[in-house]
Parts: C-alpha cells; sequence; structure tokens
C-alpha cells in the first residue's frame, strides 16, 4: 500500500512541475525567453534530460536516475562557465573605449555571456530540484 502512496505523490510532483512549465510558457513564453537568452542551448539540453529521466523513472528503465539529477545540474554549471567565457574571451579583446560602437558591442557581449551563465544556472538547479524531490518520494 506505502508504494502505491509514493506513486501518487510521485505523480502530483510530476502533474505540477509540468502545469508550472506550461503556466511559464503561456504567461511568459518560457521557451522563446529561454532561446533568446541562452547562446548555447544547454538549457534545452537540461530540459530534455529532465523529460527522459522522469519518463524512465515511471517506467523503471534504468538505475541511473541520481546521476541524472547531479548531471542536470552540472551542465547548468557547464553552461555558466561558457557564459563566463564569453563575457572574458570576447568582450574586453578588441575594445577601443573611445568608440561608442565599440562600447556597444562590448556591452551586448557581456550581456549576452551573463544572460547564459544565469539563466543555465538557474534551470539546471531547478531541473536538479525537481529531480531528486520525485526521486526521494519513490524511495521513500
Amino acid at each position: 500500500m506505502v508504494a502505491i502512496s509514493n506513486r501518487w505523490h510521485w505523480w502530483f510532483v510530476v502533474n505540477v512541475g509540468l502545469l508550472a512549465l506550461a503556466l511559464g510558457q503561456l504567461k511568459f513564453d518560457l521557451f522563446n525567453l529561454l532561446l533568446a537568452a541562452d547562446s548555447t542551448y544547454l538549457t534545452f539540453v537540461i530540459i530534455g534530460v529532465t523529460c527522459l529521466t522522469t519518463v524512465a523513472m515511471y517506467f523503471k528503465i534504468t538505475d541511473a536516475h541520481w546521476f541524472a539529477a547531479d548531471a542536470v545540474l552540472s551542465i547548468g554549471m557547464v553552461g555558466t562557465l561558457f557564459g563566463f567565457l564569453m563575457v572574458l574571451g570576447q568582450s574586453f579583446g578588441d575594445i577601443d573605449t573611445s568608440s561608442v560602437a565599440s562600447m556597444t558591442e562590448a556591452i551586448s557581449t557581456l550581456a549576452s555571456g551573463m544572460s547564459t551563465a544565469l539563466v543555465t544556472s538557474l534551470v539546471g538547479l531547478i531541473a536538479s530540484l525537481w529531480l531528486k524531490l520525485q526521486l526521494v518520494i519513490l524511495e521513500s
């Protein structure tokens, strides 16, 4: 009887997550926001791994669920590093402080890199927490 109750709790958590994703899409156009904010597209890799892991949990396909929960967080951190590398590697190399166009381009690159860094970290953290919550429910 306990396993059925855990399965229902897990199902509730999955549906709440999917509802939050749907509401984010409807209210904020979430996927286009992610497309604009992440030039590496790692947020979509994170979302894909999270969805596949959730399906694998349902069908009990593999035992690597905890690894996937940590992997999405790690992918988010890789995106953070890519974003910082974009900022540090491209923004300040050929900057001419007397040129408005050069400064504008540097600020644009800076914003793009920081956006990638922050968005991939946030999506990786949320996905990891969501997967770990599912795993704790299923294993309790």
